[in-house]
């Protein structure tokens, strides 16, 4: 949907390879799948992004450290967008890249900005 480029990180192989092969399938360009642990990526990744959508399983213990990873990273542009989906147990509305918040059923997405 206009993307430039998309990244797409996971570390499940079956996950990667369904990304992998449904991406080109639809033919979509500029699309790169990297098989990877998500917080291991961040700390070393030397790109930057407009926008970073991060849907770690809500069972996973310490997922809410991706927030501050990403927001001090130097990963996002400047206005940038982050968004995190996350269950209703987390509140990061005292953030201090907080924006908003957005519920639907049970899923929570905290958005924040850069800059």
């Amino acid at each position: 949907r206009g993307a430039r480029s998309v990244t797409a990180v996971e570390i499940n192989p079956v996950h990667w390879n369904f990304i992998r092969q449904t991406a080109a399938r639809l033919g979509i360009e500029n699309f790169y799948p990297v098989k990877a642990n998500a917080f291991l990526y961040v700390k070393s990744c030397g790109k930057q992004f407009d926008v970073i959508f991060s849907d770690a399983p809500y069972d996973l213990e310490g997922s809410e450290r991706i927030v501050d990873s990403v927001l001090g990273g130097g990963l996002l542009r400047e206005n940038g967008l982050f968004i995190f989906e996350h269950s209703r147990k987390m509140d990061f509305s005292s953030h201090g890249e907080f924006w908003q918040l957005r519920s639907y059923g049970s899923v929570q997405f905290s958005f924040f900005k850069k800059g």
